[in-house]
């Protein structure tokens, strides 16, 4: 999971829409969203992801973590008779309010400050084409050695000088 997931309101660099769900209200959604973040970014939280290093690990906790935001602020009665069939469709429905708000709180500042994967989110589709020239930039390992990608690529040719070398980049974030 990242940036780019659709429980932070994303599917892939496009924001998840789901075209026949309804808005939750603004009020609601600051909300759903300064709760959520308190939550995500509490002790509870953070040892349930440390239990295991694995992404559907990582989705099965937040999943579990807005729906209990939810339930909390009201968007779900969990008071309400219905069978167990019927509450998950509910909950269902409820997350994918949650999800599809983003596309709609894009551009306010106010708003993209209240969850992390709104305020730390980074993430667009390059504009790099194959066999175009990738720009010198700077990469760190996970050691925290710093180097240029024009450098990393060099040093691997002095190790393999194999003409037809390809350096991939595959870079990400699981927060």
């Amino acid at each position: 999971m990242g940036m780019a997931h659709y429980s932070s309101g994303k599917n892939g660099f496009q924001y998840y829409s789901e075209l026949h769900i309804a808005r939750i209200p603004d009020a609601k959604l600051k909300e759903i969203y300064i709760l959520e973040d308190q939550y995500r970014s509490s002790k509870e939280y953070q040892d349930k992801y440390n239990e295991k290093d694995d992404l559907n690990w990582f989705q099965k906790v937040t999943l579990e973590l807005q729906r209990r935001v939810l339930l909390e602020t009201g968007i779900l009665d969990r008071d309400i008779l219905m069978t167990e069939e019927e509450k998950e469709k509910c909950i269902k429905s409820g997350l994918e309010e949650l999800w599809s708000s983003r596309q709609f709180i894009q551009n306010n500042p106010e708003f993209n400050q209240l969850t992390v994967y709104l305020r730390e989110d980074r993430s667009r589709m390059g504009g790099l084409m194959k066999n175009e020239t990738i720009p010198d930039v700077a990469i760190s390992d996970r050691n925290g050695n710093t180097t240029t990608m024009c450098d990393y690529y060099k040093s691997l040719q002095k190790v393999d000088s194999r003409e037809n070398r390809y350096l991939f980049l595959i870079a990400g974030s699981v927060s």
